[in-house]
């Protein structure tokens, strides 16, 4: 057994305990605590108090004073703000009623929701909010489980950013390849490999089908149908007993909403966020690559959109959107100043919890980095290794790497230099010819980077799968529980049909199509309709 075994401690008990107790909260502070207590060395009495301080004046403090941590505070409970203004005025429902003569079922709801959270390909971040607070009231009225609705949500978040070539993520992965390969002398440069990993994406490919085909066959399975079944037949979107995240629901924002507004209150803001947001990358990225005296008439979108920084670009957007609606109601007199500014606070109030889990959670990976947990395990799972099965193997690692600390980029910053150097290392050492060695990296490469995104899903302590938890209004662990089994399955998929095959020389235009057909056949033999609910 690895030595530095104890290391990985505070994430295994952070997720153990978020299952066990379902209380997010405690158990993102027992992991730090623990951790807090690895790093000062000392179980005594006085140890243990050191630690217990070292979790507030270190870590919290910490993620804190981070800035991209803070600006994603900002924007969090200035949204928050916005969708209590849009909620209480009326606008949303007025906005719904008319959005109604297109989805006007289950089905067509939610393929609109996977629609628009493709078209939303440019952020993570952005998609989450702007799918899960567009959509909410839509998927209720329709009674459509916050259980189906977050897996959306979240489905259609990082796998689509991650596969799109103009996003937030680009130039963060380009760089991640760039620095990988010039190590090893490769000659083939950044972009194209990044292009050639693209049909190695399994898991963000197959996990897009797969919510396709749930939808277009009105199956589904395990803990995800009691969820419909429960939602259909008793019109309970959330379980009952649930802890939503928004600790003020939508649903008791609407006992007070007025009447009076119109459909263009709810959807102008939104779209304003969106505008602004996606203009903003353009003016960030600009003016960073100005700054950084690389910007030229022939750089391309994607380099611009990759060097813009999306924390302020939100902000941006949340409170250009945010003043908007203040401007409208108040102009419209649906609010009087002083309400309007009442009913803002009251939507801030109800991001408090959210944001307190967020500030957990990076306390939490804060710990992780210094105790270089990813590491560790790293180390630990790539002790064997065989050339057929390399790009399954670096897979699974990546899985359980950022199922276990909680982040995609940090687990794709820790792969690069492990994964493509021992893959390197390996295929040089066993002969292995240029066109397969290329093809086992471009699969590698692939590996990475969405089996980051598969541990992400399914991680308790993952930000991205909290923010999709808030902007969903569903208890967080029921979101995790509920999207675990579907994750797992597609991501097993994606190791069986993908990586395996991909390992032994077949080609992506063989395995996507296998593992197509092998899902709608599981949905179909072993899946439970739900058109007659």
């Amino acid at each position: 057994m690895n030595k530095d075994a104890y290391l990985l401690i505070p994430p295994i008990l952070a997720i153990g305990l978020a299952f066990i107790t379902r209380n997010v909260l405690f158990s993102l502070f027992m992991g730090m605590l623990s951790g807090a207590l690895i790093s000062v060395g000392s179980w005594s009495i006085s140890g243990a108090f050191r630690a217990f301080l070292r979790v507030a004046d270190h870590y919290m403090v910490g993620a804190l004073s981070d800035s991209n941590h803070a600006g994603l505070i900002l924007f969090t409970m200035t949204i928050g703000g916005m969708i209590a203004i849009l909620t209480q005025s009326g606008g949303l429902t007025k906005l719904l009623e008319k959005m109604i003569v297109y989805a006007n079922n289950a089905v067509r709801t939610q393929l609109l929701m996977v629609f628009t959270g493709i078209a939303v390909f440019f952020d993570d971040y952005a998609n989450t909010i702007i799918v899960g607070n567009l959509y909410r009231p839509l998927a209720d009225r329709f009674q459509i489980s916050r259980e189906k609705f977050s897996f959306i949500v979240d489905a259609t978040a990082a796998p689509v950013a991650s596969l799109s070539i103009v996003s937030t993520w680009i130039a963060y992965e380009l760089g991640l390849i760039a620095t990988a390969v010039e190590k090893l002398g490769i000659e083939e440069n950044a972009y194209s490999l990044f292009i050639h990993s693209l049909s190695h994406r399994y898991y963000a490919i197959f996990l897009l089908v797969f919510i396709f085909l749930t939808i277009l066959m009105k199956k589904e399975w395990g803990v995800m149908w009691r969820a419909e079944h429960r939602a259909r037949t008793t019109g309970q979107v959330n379980r009952p007993d649930s802890k939503p995240m928004m600790s003020k629901d939508v649903s008791e924002w609407e006992k007070n909403m007025k009447h009076n507004g119109t459909a263009m209150m709810g959807f102008l803001p939104i779209f304003v966020l969106l505008v602004v947001v996606l203009v903003g990358f353009w003016i960030s990225g600009k003016q960073a690559l100005i700054d950084q005296g690389v910007f030229s008439d022939q750089t391309k979108i994607l380099d611009i959109f990759g060097a813009a920084d999306p924390v302020i670009v939100l902000t941006w957007g949340a409170l250009i959107a945010t003043v908007l609606a203040m401007i409208m109601t108040i102009s419209k007199k649906v609010f009087t100043f002083d309400e309007c500014f009442d009913v803002w606070l009251e939507g801030v109030k109800s991001m408090v919890l959210p944001v307190v889990i967020l500030v957990f959670a990076w306390g939490l990976s804060a710990v992780m980095d210094e105790l270089q947990s990813g590491q560790v395990l790293g180390q630990m799972l790539s002790s064997v290794v065989s050339i057929e099965f390399l790009p399954a193997l670096i897979f699974i690692l990546s899985f359980m790497m950022a199922f276990a600390t909680g982040t995609s980029w940090g687990t794709m910053a820790i792969l690069f230099p492990l994964a493509l150097p021992l893959a390197h290392t390996v295929m040089i050492a066993q002969g292995v010819p240029q066109e397969t060695f290329l093809q086992i990296l471009y699969a590698s490469i692939g590996s990475i980077l969405t089996g980051a995104i598969f541990g992400d899903h399914i991680s308790p302590i993952s930000d991205t799968t909290i923010m999709s938890s808030i902007w969903s209004g569903i208890d967080h662990m029921d979101h995790v529980q509920s999207q675990m089994p579907y994750a797992l399955f597609v991501g097993g998929v994606s190791i069986f049909l993908g990586y395996v095959p991909a390992g032994f020389g077949v080609a992506s235009w063989i395995t996507i199509p296998l593992g197509v057909l092998f899902m709608a056949g599981f949905l179909h033999f072993k899946g439970t309709s739900t058109a007659e609910l």
